[in-house]
């Protein structure tokens, strides 16, 4: 069969994810006041990367949580673990707890990164597995890390971008 194709398409998500890098200071995300420019975006998302790597451990194929309505901080932990060759778990941020918690064991994840409504929904639970946790916006409990702090101890770090698979 033949089908139409683009010649010059990314191969691979990395790439596509990589040529936002060429925009520079244009302006990127604008949420509740807050405005990111794509290099902004990607300093956050290369600190992230680089925390999660070296500090906490992520390895190409590990798998990081997402539990959080949708904010900078999502767009930013997915970005990271994906250059990072993590596999990224998105739960429905509308689950209870049991569903929540259901779906993070479920996925063996090893790091998740939720908001403040979807930690306290889960926070008993948490306390009973491995499972290494950010909080975006505040991290509210001894062991639980805060988003904000995991990006600026990140920013002297170097992340190692992952390889995309042949």
């Amino acid at each position: 069969r033949s089908y139409l194709a683009y010649k010059h398409a990314p191969a691979t998500l990395i790439d596509v994810l990589q040529s936002g890098r060429n925009h520079g200071d244009l302006e990127f995300i604008v949420y509740e006041g807050t405005r990111y420019s794509y290099n902004d975006f990607y300093r956050a998302v290369d600190a992230l990367g680089a925390y999660l790597q070296i500090t906490m451990g992520v390895n190409k194929g590990d798998r990081v949580a997402l539990a959080m309505r949708n904010n900078p901080e999502w767009a930013i932990t997915y970005v990271a673990a994906s250059l990072i060759g993590a596999i990224v778990v998105p739960i429905n941020s509308w689950g209870k707890s049991e569903e929540l918690m259901y779906a993070l064991t479920d996925s063996k994840a090893s790091v998740l990164v939720c908001d403040p409504p979807r930690f306290q929904l889960i926070a008993d639970e948490l306390g009973n597995s491995e499972v290494k946790t950010i909080v975006a916006g505040g991290a509210s409990a001894a062991g639980i890390l805060d988003f904000d702090a995991c990006v600026a101890a990140g920013k002297d770090l170097e992340c190692q971008v992952a390889e995309a698979d042949p």
